[in-house]
């Protein structure tokens, strides 16, 4: 209980501390999307795809790693990245993917029906003995929300493995990819303990389809879990 009351007081310091409350100026418009950027939006960051341990002998067009039937209803999965050593690297070990999935143009490699991943991926025996858990501040034009939290159990874990995470929540708190929802903009900091964070934009879509808005994760961007101190929110209602 104590812990847990400690962890509250922190997140709530760090809210104060942190560069948080950005200008709106700047960030794209949810009213600028079109109907299916939204919806494949939505769809994207709600359903994940996820399988853990398993491991790759194949890989195609040099930066593609291929799990011959380990995609969904047995068909064959594709984890595309953006360089060719990330999928050496990764070539014959026990692996965890956790990532937005699209079939539409992915590419051929058999029989079977493919399904792609960009990135998403961490060495399967990277674990942590207790679950690390990232507390992250939410903010309506200003005004302070419910702190949410998010989990993860990996020494190393992607940056996409935090940023679904956390815009699936939205999405189901805020219903940020809804048109009727009045929030129109948004922006979420990963925030390291040390002066580095990593900003995302919600609404800047780079396409209305789901293998374009998936592509931003092909270089699969891993972080240290210990290194992360906390995750600010900040969305908008004009």
């Amino acid at each position: 209980m104590k812990k847990i009351l400690l962890f509250s007081i922190v997140v709530l310091i760090l809210a104060f501390l942190s560069p948080s409350h950005v200008k709106a100026d700047s960030l794209k418009d949810k009213n600028d999307l079109t109907d299916l950027a939204l919806a494949n939006a939505h769809g994207q960051y709600t359903l994940p795809f996820t399988k853990e341990n398993i491991k790759s002998t194949e890989i195609s067009g040099d930066k593609n790693l291929v799990f011959r039937g380990q995609g969904e209803s047995g068909n064959d999965l594709i984890v595309k990245f953006a360089d060719a050593n990330i999928a050496k690297n990764f070539k014959d070990k026990n692996l965890d993917i956790y990532g937005a999935s699209f079939f539409h143009k992915c590419d051929k490699v058999g029989d079977n029906t493919n399904q792609c991943v960009y990135g998403g991926t961490t060495l399967h025996d990277e674990k942590l003995k207790e679950e690390r858990v990232i507390g992250s501040n939410v903010w309506i034009d200003g005004n302070q929300m419910k702190t949410e939290l998010i989990r993860t159990n990996k020494k190393n874990v992607t940056l996409q493995e935090l940023d679904i995470k956390i815009r699936k929540i939205l999405s189901e708190k805020y219903h940020i990819y809804t048109k009727s929802s009045p929030i129109r903009k948004g922006l979420i900091n990963f925030d390291m303990k040390s002066s580095e964070y990593y900003p995302f934009d919600i609404y800047d879509l780079k396409g209305e389809h789901d293998y374009e808005i998936d592509k931003i994760y092909e270089d699969n961007k891993t972080l240290s879990s210990e290194d992360i101190s906390h995750i600010d929110v900040n969305l908008y209602t004009k």
